[in-house]
């Protein structure tokens, strides 16, 4: 038998050659595979493992159960509180907003929350500022809550996609303005 001449040989390594950087620059460019990342968590705040902009209505029923309340874009649980529920809404079959319940049985108060996400990017003035609870919201973190700072009570903690304090404010604050105007 004949042997490949060198000509011969080095085209067949060439190919060879060839075929694998080919292989390695299409795996190395391989997509995931479709659906949604979770964003990193060091920014992106979470409920119970649910993540806002992430978790789907699937994610929820796996997560957390049965609803005690369900709407065609939202979801209430059961809170320690005797007469508000959790609340989650969605957008397009992902969790937008979830809007926790602090109740006075709940170990949670401002100092724990300013100790944990640091002073907030800014505050909104809602219908409780007259009551002293205003929303300080961490758009950066996709976190603000309901508090009053003077007795330390918290009455909601929000939940929402990174975004920016004005998308936030427009978004889901839209009963809520940055200056306080006392009532006459």
């Amino acid at each position: 038998m004949k042997k490949p001449s060198l000509k011969t040989r080095l085209f067949l390594l060439t190919i060879v050659v060839v075929a694998v950087l080919v292989g390695y620059f299409l795996y190395r460019n391989k997509k995931a595979p479709a659906g949604p990342t979770p964003l990193p968590t060091s920014q992106q705040s979470a409920w119970r493992e649910v993540v806002p902009g992430v978790s789907t209505k699937e994610d929820v029923a796996q997560k957390l159960g049965k609803p005690k309340v369900e709407g065609e874009s939202s979801l209430e649980f059961q809170s320690n509180s005797p007469t508000r529920n959790h609340a989650l809404s969605f957008e397009e079959g992902v969790v937008s907003l979830i809007k926790e319940v602090v109740s006075f049985r709940d170990a949670t108060n401002v100092s724990s929350l300013t100790s944990k996400y640091g002073e907030a990017s800014g505050i909104l003035y809602g219908p409780d500022a007259e009551n002293g609870y205003y929303l300080f919201v961490y758009a950066e973190k996709g976190v603000a809550y309901l508090g009053n700072p003077a007795t330390e009570n918290l009455l909601e903690i929000w939940y929402f996609p990174v975004t920016s304090f004005e998308d936030f404010q427009e978004r889901w604050a839209t009963s809520y303005s940055e200056s306080l105007s006392p009532r006459f």
